[in-house]
């Protein structure tokens, strides 16, 4: 081995040091906020609305339906993000082309099934909505657009 040769792997040792070093001061980019922390961004309207106690049964009932369906697609969701983040946080040597390959087709389908998932529950979300304007009047409709709207600072996205 001649010298040029040499300094050249020491060149590209430090190189891949210096990106390991990098990646482990970053991964806390990866956390993501826990899916309770989440859920506790809801607003809790029942006070500021007028509702006697047949439309609270209305509502409440339409929350634990709400709930009751969208919380195994939400806890399949934040299984896909940890397994997505565990995936970005694996690095394959530049020499294993099967490794990449691999965790490029994994992440796609990951993707792929958050997408699909985001879906379901945007899909649900609608079809609650509208159950919870029926169980409204007009009024208390208005007052509700104006809680969520001075509540969201006008950027309203409901997961």
């Amino acid at each position: 081995m001649n010298k040029k040769t040499f300094f050249i792997l020491i060149f590209i040792f430090y190189l891949c040091q210096i990106n390991t070093i990098s990646f482990a001061k970053n991964k806390d980019i990866f956390k993501r906020p826990s899916l309770d922390e989440r859920q506790e961004k809801y607003i809790e309207i029942k006070d500021e609305l007028s509702i006697n106690e047949e439309e609270l049964y209305d509502f409440n009932s339409i929350k634990r339906d709400e709930e009751r369906v969208l919380r195994p697609i939400a806890l399949q969701l934040e299984a896909n993000y940890l397994r997505l983040d565990e995936l970005n946080r694996i690095e394959c040597r530049w020499y294993q082309k099967t490794c990449k390959k691999e965790l490029k087709k994994d992440k796609a389908f990951l993707d792929a099934d958050i997408k699909e998932l985001k879906r379901q529950i945007w899909q649900k979300k609608e079809y609650y909505k509208i159950l919870y304007l029926n169980a409204t009047t007009r009024e208390q409709d208005i007052r509700l657009r104006q809680i969520i709207h001075n509540k969201t600072k006008g950027k309203v996205q409901l997961w």
